[in-house]
């Protein structure tokens, strides 16, 4: 997966099983059928086989990543559109509650906000979704992810990863394991979750920008995998400060969203 630093233009997340984000078909499917290279399968195969160990304590959890992937290009896919909206956040709460006190370099305050995006039924497994933001411009300060579930599927920065813990190829949010951490640079390339093709893109900290993100099936199955059976799953929002008075902000966060799933009989 590239990644890529913007300036300007128009902004927007897809996450889209099967499909790209423009609606034109994915050079992996022809009629129907998915065809995926051998280090994409490989991959996945791995990736199914890290799942199962720990399938038990996947509360939800009744198919696999590669189930998913077969069910999405078996059965007629359903496409329902919502909203998710962020309100604008300006400054950390610094040295209170879970927050430490001011400290240059560091991550030092969160914010974190949630929302839900309903699933149609309990049978329904998730096959895509394409998000686009509302507004133009997006700007933040100092780091910000979103989460689905604490899975971490968009960062601004991978430099407090080794910090977090992982589940497969993915890594798990939890502040509590990077407060107080050092951050060499906010401004590194960003992170989209899965190793697969596809853009990455999202401005630097404090600076005007756009956020362009494309998955492809391999990188968003295990998520769709894990919560399969539930008709709710929780999207978040985190951004994070060290010591200035307009850190932990963020513009207006508010997200169209399609949902495209298919129902298992």
């Amino acid at each position: 997966m590239k990644c890529l630093r913007t300036a300007a233009g128009w902004a927007f997340l897809g996450v889209v099983l099967g499909q790209t984000s423009c609606g034109e078909p994915d050079a992996k499917f022809a009629n129907g059928k998915k065809r995926v290279a051998s280090s994409a399968a490989d991959s996945l195969g791995d990736l199914t086989d890290a799942y199962l160990e720990d399938k038990n304590d996947h509360e939800y959890a009744e198919y696999t990543p590669v189930d998913v992937v077969n069910f999405c290009n078996i059965y007629p896919r359903v496409t329902v559109a919502e909203t998710l909206s962020f309100p604008a956040t300006d400054s950390c709460d610094f040295d209170n509650g879970i927050n430490l006190e001011r400290r240059n370099g560091h991550i030092q305050a969160v914010i974190e906000q949630k929302t839900q995006l309903t699933v149609p039924s309990n049978r329904s497994v998730v096959c895509g979704i394409n998000l686009t933001t509302q507004s133009a411009v997006l700007t933040y300060d100092d780091l910000l992810l979103l989460t689905v579930e604490d899975t971490i599927v968009l960062s601004s920065n991978q430099s407090y990863f080794s910090a977090l813990e992982t589940e497969g190829d993915a890594y798990i949010w939890d502040f509590d394991r990077v407060r107080g951490m050092a951050v060499d640079s906010f401004a590194t390339d960003p992170y989209c979750l899965g190793t697969t093709a596809g853009d990455c893109e999202l401005p630097e900290t404090d600076t005007n920008g756009v956020m362009k993100v494309e998955f492809f099936p391999e990188d968003f199955a295990a998520i769709a995998a894990k919560y399969s059976g539930r008709d709710v799953w929780n999207f978040g929002l985190v951004t994070t400060g060290d010591n200035d008075d307009n850190d932990c902000m963020h513009s207006d966060f508010s997200l169209s969203y399609q949902l495209s799933y298919v129902d298992v009989p």
